[in-house]
């Protein structure tokens, strides 16, 4: 093997090791960033609120929910991580629901849409922390919340729930009707009911 050949070796490997280096560190910085924002960034999960107005006391009525503009926000309390979620109302009750693949695994008319979608609902494990300690902050138009949630088990009501987020997605598509529910997994959802806790 000639020099030349070796240097090229060496220059691969040192531009590898590089690389490497450099991953890592954007990973820890990425980390780091989650850890201290006041709130999710974008897509991703993100620390504590630290802003917005604090509502005290125990919310008794939802109903406002309808007419708020921004995205939500909830907080879990424990593990202090927040992130952007659904809020639905079902006979006046609030659920906040947890896709993990029953809408993400159907096809958007995109193989790359689908593939994001089933990453991120296997990836998913604030529905498991919530279960833990189901203490939530929800942040809405500038105002904070307080909730206790908890899951949604009965069947009746589950089934009627999966049925309003189907409405809801094919309202906000302009869609006749939904590809079919997936059999394969990821393919399930979970719904949390959230009751009223003062903060």
């Amino acid at each position: 093997m000639g020099t030349g050949t070796t240097t090229v070796f060496r220059w691969l490997g040192r531009s590898a090791i590089a690389f490497a280096i450099l991953v890592i560190v954007l990973i820890v910085a990425v980390l780091i960033a989650q850890r201290v924002s006041d709130g999710p960034m974008g897509p991703l999960q993100g620390g504590s609120f630290r802003s917005g107005e604090l509502v005290p006391g125990p919310v008794a009525n939802w109903s406002f929910v309808e007419q708020t503009t921004g995205m939500p926000e909830i907080e879990l309390v424990a593990p202090q991580t927040s992130r952007i979620a659904g809020l639905m109302l079902n006979e006046g009750k609030l659920y906040i629901p947890c896709d993990l693949g029953f809408m993400a695994n159907r096809s958007w008319g995109s193989s790359t849409t689908l593939w994001f979608g089933r990453a991120m609902s296997l990836l998913k494990r604030w529905h498991i922390d919530a279960i833990e300690d189901g203490r939530v902050v929800i942040r809405l138009d500038g105002k904070r919340y307080g909730g206790q949630v908890t899951r949604v088990t009965d069947p009746d009501l589950l089934a009627a729930l999966r049925a309003q987020v189907e409405q809801m997605a094919k309202n906000f598509g302009g869609l006749e009707s939904l590809p079919p529910a997936p059999t394969e997994e990821p393919n399930d959802i979970w719904f949390f009911h959230v009751a009223p806790r003062a903060i």
